[in-house]
């Protein structure tokens, strides 16, 4: 789904505060349209850089984001969370549970990335670490000889040879 527009931002500020963008009457009740624009709009351009720093970090590139599943719930519930501590409203206002939104900007570290329900790799497999057998036929020349036992494979602790310092797995 698409990035959240001010728009949509602000019907949700005001569906969470219980309140209609209507003015109020003739008693001086402040349209909340009003009253929320600027902020509003700041949440969305904040919590927009806040999404793609994240999942930038973490190896995502521009149109894996853009493309994401959860991308409008998020970008909707970080902003939320932004625009109310902006708005000056604390995790005390009653039925805000502002803490369940701004849990959202945790979350971004480690939130699988869906794409048309499949989760995704960052950037494919290309460079990334892993652990475990692999299978050969030949032998292998390890430092110091060949190894007559099946080496393990572990991706990051040397060169080729598991967490040993390249010494070679015997």
């Amino acid at each position: 789904m698409p990035w959240v527009t001010t728009a949509e931002l602000k019907n949700a500020t005001a569906s969470v505060l219980g309140q209609s963008l209507r003015v109020g009457g003739s008693n001086g009740s402040v349209n909340i349209a009003q009253h929320w624009d600027e902020p509003v709009a700041a949440a969305v351009s904040y919590a927009r850089g806040v999404i793609t720093r994240a999942l930038a970090a973490r190896g995502f590139k521009p149109e894996q984001i853009a493309a994401w599943d959860e991308l409008h719930d998020y970008h909707r519930r970080v902003a939320l969370c932004n625009v109310f501590r902006e708005g000056g409203l604390g995790t005390g206002y009653d039925g805000l549970h502002l803490g369940e939104y701004c849990k959202a900007v945790a979350e971004l570290a480690a939130v699988p990335v869906t794409i048309g329900g499949v989760i995704i790799d960052p950037k494919g497999s290309e460079g990334g670490c892993s652990s475990g057998d692999f299978d050969f036929t030949a032998e292998v020349r390890v430092p110091g000889g060949f190894a007559h036992e099946r080496p393990r494979h572990g991706g990051c602790g040397g060169p080729g040879y598991g967490s040993d310092g390249g010494r070679g797995w015997r």
